[in-house]
Order: structure tokens, then sequence, then C-alpha cells
């Protein structure tokens, strides 16, 4: 399986769609874990949380099925589109 950076990943999803796979994560709650796959998702910036993203270094996609957009940080990816992700 190819490896690819951070950084690298962060290129493959502004430049289209992507599959992805991240690990859930919610320290509020105390709760997350699990892994999660999102097929042809997309960035999206909905209205107000670009601001968000900025601060909490997060990146909110859409994928079809989805009822509403996820945010993920990225530090948290597994794989996108196939390949490894390394720090």
């Amino acid at each position: 399986m190819e490896i690819i950076t951070l950084n690298d990943a962060l290129k493959l999803m502004e430049a289209g769609s992507f599959d992805i796979t991240v690990i859930t994560c919610d320290l509020n709650r105390n709760k997350g874990g699990r892994r999660v796959n999102f097929r042809n998702a997309r960035l999206s910036t909905p209205s107000g949380k670009g601001y968000y993203n900025f601060r909490n270094n997060t990146r909110t996609i859409i994928s079809p099925g989805m009822d509403h957009p996820e945010s993920i940080h990225p530090i948290l990816m597994t794989h996108i589109n196939g390949k490894e992700v390394s720090l």
C-alpha cells in the first residue's frame, strides 16, 4: 500500500472528491475510537463554519447519503483514496 504525507492528503482533499477513512474522537463526550469511511466525499464550507475550521484545524466534508456535513480533524485520517496517511 502506498503511503503519503498528511500534507499530500490535504492537497488531495482540495482537488475534488475522495474516499477517506478517519478515526472518531470526541473528548467532550469521552467517545470515539471507531473507524468511519466516507465515500465520494468532498470539502464543504457551511456558512459560519469557516472561522471554526481555521481555529480548530478541522475540515468539513459532505458525502452522498449524509444528513449533514461532518467536521473531521486531518490528523485522525488513516487512509485517503486507498493510500495510507502518515504524519
